[in-house]
């Protein structure tokens, strides 16, 4: 019996408390490259790197809740069911899918035929893109190219937020049409 009360506490000793509180989890931020978007600038960086990186957690964090997505009046014309009532939820299902397709290529600068508008409380910001996604046949044969205009406003946090994203292409393949395939 005492050989048995030795064995006992000492696997009472060596035992973890079941009933101790775990040891707390790392808040979830975002991750790789981001900066707080505290200007219009930042805010489309984290795009850029949310696409580099293919983040869509960080890229959920470009989005406001309010968001659309415009394609061109050609594009819209030609598939306008498929470009009506493209939000937020849908931008983040389509930009995931679009991330687990593979290889993700984009270049983003400052359009030289627009002028950006940078105010108190929102943002037009022009920026000439080049895109090229592993998995979309619209890409395979040349690059999607354009201007994309971000429509950014400032929220209650004073972080920025894309609220309104319309593509203009400049050939034959847009950023619409890339999208499209992953809708």
């Amino acid at each position: 019996m005492k050989r048995f009360s030795l064995i006992f506490v000492f696997f009472l000793l060596s035992c973890v408390n079941p009933f101790s509180p775990r040891e707390p989890e790392q808040p979830s931020t975002p991750s790789g490259h981001y900066e707080i978007p505290t200007s219009p600038e930042k805010l489309v960086s984290n795009l850029y790197w949310s696409y580099s990186d293919r983040n869509l957690a960080n890229f959920s964090t470009v989005l406001s809740d309010s968001f659309v997505f415009s394609a061109s009046a050609e594009d819209s014309l030609a598939n306008p069911e498929l470009f009506a009532f493209w939000n937020c939820s849908v931008e983040l299902d389509v930009t995931g899918r679009m991330f687990q397709s593979g290889y993700v290529y984009l270049e983003l600068s400052i359009s030289e035929d627009f002028e950006d508008y940078i105010g108190e409380e929102t943002a037009n910001l022009y920026r000439e893109y080049i895109l090229i996604v592993e998995g979309s046949s619209a890409t395979s044969s040349a690059p999607a190219e354009g201007v994309a205009l971000f429509e950014l406003e400032k929220e209650d946090n004073d972080w920025w937020h894309l609220v309104h994203w319309t593509d203009i292409p400049s050939s034959s393949v847009s950023w619409a049409d890339v999208k499209s395939e992953f809708r």
